[in-house]
């Protein structure tokens, strides 16, 4: 389905429909699928022996019996499971399911793919790249230096942002203690812009410079060590060594050892309204749920730039923020925290205090709103309305047919 095709489809095609209305076009759709795979391994070593016969299948008559037994009772339990998919239902963040998206969960289900390699999962393994390209391009990101991929929910995905950020802040670390053991002149930029010596910054400053800093030295490192390319090989195979015995290697050496001999503390600043899984995520890190920081939110719900200012600035110097989260969509309220402002903080941070920090946006519920408000392929009849004149206008709906009716007019 090209993009053509798939901007002309009328929204309710969809899906499976509240009466289930497109059942037969949904029977037939997984059928093929099914029988297609069917197809795929009757075919695939032709000659092999036939290892479950006649004569054993009629064996497993029972168990079938038994099983077909066990899958009426689990049917008519789920009977009694909420109605996601009803336009009556908005009690949680949940509704129906596409067609494409079932479609193709089950498709993949079927061979039982292995995402950790394009050795285990050749194809699907391309197949998440690109769905990831197609995602950031939703978001508004540039598909050619954007990177995602795909994770079970947002609980997971907030949790690889912080693992993440706590590794590239120890980075820096590693590369002083490298360049101090092999007497480089090494020169990093620092948060406030100017420009040092990396062997002559203390490793309290290093673990605040700025996220793309910290996450390309290692990179940039290479580059300044490679001078000659048939050295190449071996100056990156070095480099990768030191890194792995390194002292400050938080994924070889652990939390205790590190943070004792830094006597630093990590904080995890968010709203007030911020999903649960924050303090799952310190528990998970070692750093213990009271590194969480819970600012103020305001009337609208939304953190309280203010407060997070006034948090930044009290921080103790062995105190480090290992993010600042934004939200975009509340779990609870739907949310969306002012980003734009703490960017600006984060810019008058690194002027005043010569300290950075890692900005996360949790886009787990709102994300997607970014691409029914703005989209390359979508033409919107809103006639260059605010982002907040819009949502003021669709929080005054009252009944949900006219919040239906809201959403579809705005696809010309």
């Amino acid at each position: 389905m090209n993009k053509d095709e798939q901007n002309t489809a009328p929204l309710a095609a969809w899906f499976l429909g509240p009466k289930a209305e497109h059942s037969k076009e949904w029977i037939e759709i997984i059928n093929y699928i099914f029988q297609d795979y069917v197809h795929w391994r009757r075919n695939y070593f032709p000659n092999d022996k036939v290892i479950v016969n006649r004569h054993k299948r009629r064996e497993h008559e029972i168990w079938f019996d038994s099983l077909n037994t066990e899958i009426d009772k689990l049917v008519s339990q789920l009977k009694a499971h909420y109605p996601f998919h009803s336009p009556r239902y908005i009690a949680h963040m949940l509704s129906e399911q596409t067609l494409p998206a079932v479609v193709g969960y089950f498709a993949g289900m079927l061979y039982n793919p292995n995402n950790v390699t394009d050795e285990a999962a050749p194809i699907t393994v391309k197949l998440e790249i690109e769905v990831g390209k197609m995602i950031s391009e939703m978001l508004g990101y540039d598909t050619k230096s954007s990177w995602a991929h795909l994770t079970s929910g947002g609980t997971i995905a907030n949790f690889e942002a912080m693992w993440v950020s706590r590794i590239s802040q120890f980075t820096p670390l590693i590369v002083k203690e490298y360049c101090i053991e092999n007497k480089y002149d090494f020169i990093i930029k620092t948060p406030n812009n100017s420009f040092k010596n990396i062997c002559d910054i203390d490793n309290i400053e290093l673990l605040h410079l700025k996220p793309n800093e910290a996450l390309y030295m290692p990179r940039k490192l290479a580059q300044y060590l490679i001078k000659d390319l048939n050295k190449k090989e071996s100056i990156i195979n070095e480099i990768n060594k030191h890194f792995s015995t390194s002292r400050f290697n938080i994924k070889k050496k652990g939390t205790i050892s590190i943070y004792n001999e830094l006597n630093i503390e990590h904080i995890i600043f968010v709203s007030e309204a911020a999903h649960y899984c924050f303090h799952k995520i310190c528990n998970l890190l070692g750093i213990g749920e009271e590194s969480v920081r819970l600012i103020p939110v305001d009337s609208s719900f939304r953190i309280n730039t203010v407060k997070l200012k006034q948090a930044l600035w009290n921080l103790q110097p062995n105190q480090i923020p290992l993010a600042v989260v934004g939200i975009v969509g509340t779990t609870e309220e739907g949310a969306i925290d002012p980003i734009h402002e703490i960017q600006n903080i984060r810019a008058e941070y690194e002027k005043k205090k010569n300290r950075s920090f890692w900005l996360h946006i949790d886009g787990a519920y709102g994300g997607y709103i970014r691409s029914i408000i703005k989209s390359p392929d979508i033409s919107l009849n809103y006639d260059a309305k605010s982002f907040d004149e819009i949502f003021e206008e669709y929080n005054s709906l009252q009944d949900i047919n006219e919040t239906i009716s809201f959403f579809s007019s705005t696809i010309k």
